[in-house]
C-alpha cells in the first residue's frame, strides 16, 4: 500500500510542479508583453528585467505561498501539500527556502533528476525537501501522524 501512495504522490507532485510553473511561464509572457508595450514597442531600456520578473514570479507564487498555506497553486488543485518531517506542521520559512534552492537544478533538468531521487526516497523526498526535513503529502492525511509514518 506504501508504494501505491508513494507513486500517486509523486505523480501529483509532478503534476503540481508543471501547473505552477505553466502559471509562471503565462504569467511571465503577459507581463512581459505588458512591459514591451509600455516602455516604446518592444524596445529594452531596463536590463535583465526578464530575469528580475521571472525570480519576483517565483519568490511570489512558489516560496511564499508555499511558506504561508503550506501548498502552491499547482499542488492546491491536485490535492497535495507539503509538512515538516520534524514536527508535522506548518513549515518555517528557512524550510521553505531550503526546499526550493535547488529549483534552479530541477527546471534546468526539467524535473529528472528530482523525479529519481523522489522514487528512490524512503519519504517520498527530492534532494531539497531531504535538506529541509520536509516531506509532500497527500491532503486528507496531511494532519495526522499516519501519513508520515507511511511514506517512510
Amino acid at each position: 500500500m506504501t508504494e501505491n501512495k508513494n507513486s500517486s504522490v509523486l505523480g501529483q507532485r509532478i503534476l503540481g510542479a508543471i501547473i505552477d510553473y505553466a502559471l509562471i511561464y503565462i504569467l511571465y509572457i503577459i507581463i512581459s508583453v505588458i512591459y514591451l508595450f509600455i516602455s516604446g514597442v518592444f524596445e529594452f531600456q531596463i536590463k535583465n528585467i526578464e530575469l528580475i520578473m521571472f525570480v519576483f514570479l517565483w519568490f511570489f507564487l512558489i516560496v511564499f505561498m508555499e511558506y504561508k498555506l503550506s501548498y502552491t497553486i499547482g499542488k492546491k488543485i491536485v490535492g497535495i501539500r507539503t509538512i515538516s518531517l520534524t514536527d508535522n506542521k506548518k513549515l518555517t520559512f528557512i524550510q521553505t527556502l531550503k526546499r526550493r534552492i535547488i529549483d534552479p537544478i530541477d527546471i534546468f533538468a526539467l524535473g529528472i533528476v528530482s523525479i529519481i531521487i523522489i522514487s528512490k526516497s524512503e519519504n517520498n523526498q527530492r534532494f531539497g525537501d531531504k535538506l529541509a526535513k520536509t516531506t509532500v503529502v497527500n491532503k486528507t492525511f496531511a494532519n495526522t501522524k499516519y501519513d508520515v509514518i507511511a511514506v517512510k
